[in-house]
C-alpha cells in the first residue's frame, strides 16, 4: 500500500475508538481516542486515533501531517473565518510514533466541526448538531431536549429543575452518535448516554446532554 494511500486512511475513514486511561481533575489533551474533545473554555477538537503496525516502513508522519493540514486549508479556503490570522478548522496535533497514528483538528465553531467532518468523511466524530456553552446559556436547549436526568456521582435520576440550577457548570448538546470527552469530569446527562469513564460519554442516537464540571 502507498504511503499517501495510508495517511489518507488514517484520515478520513472511521476509525475505532482507541482505549485510554484518565483521572484527575482533568482529561488529557491531545486525547488519546477517537473522540470530540470538548474544552471549559468551550474550545472544540476532533480527535482520530488508530494503532498501526511498526514492521511496515511506508508510514510516514510528515506525509500524514501534510494531507491534514491539505484537508484543513481546502476547508478554510471554501468557509473562511471573515477574521484576519483566523481559521474555521486548524490542525491541533498531528503525530505518527510508537504504533499510534493521532490527528487532532480545532474549529471555531460547532457548526465547522459538523461540516468539516461531513466533508472529510470523518464518520467517528461527525455529528448532526453540537451546541457547547455555560449552562445558564443552554437552559433552552436543556428544555428541549427533555428525557430522565442522571446524577452522575449518586447514580440515580434528578429533577431537571435542580440541574438548571448549576448555572456555572458547562453544557454539551448533541445530536447524533459519537463519542463525547470533556476537560472536566461529567457529572450530569440525559440522553441515550453510555459513560465510558469520568470524562468520556458515548451517544448511541438522538440528542443528549451532557454537564460537566
Amino acid at each position: 500500500m502507498k504511503r499517501v494511500k495510508v495517511a489518507a486512511v488514517i484520515i478520513l475513514s472511521g476509525l475505532l475508538l482507541y482505549g485510554c486511561k484518565m483521572g484527575g481533575e482533568r482529561s488529557p489533551f491531545p486525547p488519546n481516542q477517537s473522540t470530540i474533545y470538548v474544552s471549559r473554555d468551550e474550545e472544540i477538537y476532533t480527535a482520530l486515533v488508530k494503532e498501526y503496525d511498526t514492521s511496515h516502513g511506508y508510514y510516514n508522519g510528515e506525509e500524514l501531517k501534510v494531507m491534514a493540514e491539505q484537508e484543513a486549508a481546502k476547508y478554510n479556503a471554501e468557509y473562511p473565518s471573515g477574521q484576519e490570522d483566523v481559521s474555521t478548522v486548524s490542525l491541533a496535533e498531528c503525530s505518527l510514533e510508537n504504533g499510534t497514528a493521532k490527528v487532532v483538528y480545532r474549529y471555531l465553531t460547532a457548526d465547522d466541526l459538523c461540516r468539516f467532518t461531513e466533508e472529510s468523511q470523518d464518520q467517528v466524530n461527525h455529528v448532526e448538531a453540537l451546541k457547547v456553552s455555560a449552562v445558564s446559556d443552554g437552559l433552552g436547549e436543556m428544555n428541549e431536549t427533555g428525557g430522565t436526568w442522571i446524577d452522575v456521582k449518586k447514580n440515580s435520576t434528578i429533577d431537571p429543575g435542580e440541574v438548571m440550577k448549576q448555572s456555572k457548570l458547562h453544557l454539551v448538546v448533541v445530536t447524533g452518535a459519537s463519542s463525547i470527552q470533556t476537560e472536566g469530569k461529567i457529572l450530569y446527562y440525559c440522553g441515550n448516554v453510555n459513560l465510558k469513564d469520568e470524562f468520556t460519554a458515548e451517544i448511541t442516537e438522538g440528542s443528549a446532554c451532557l454537564i460537566f464540571k
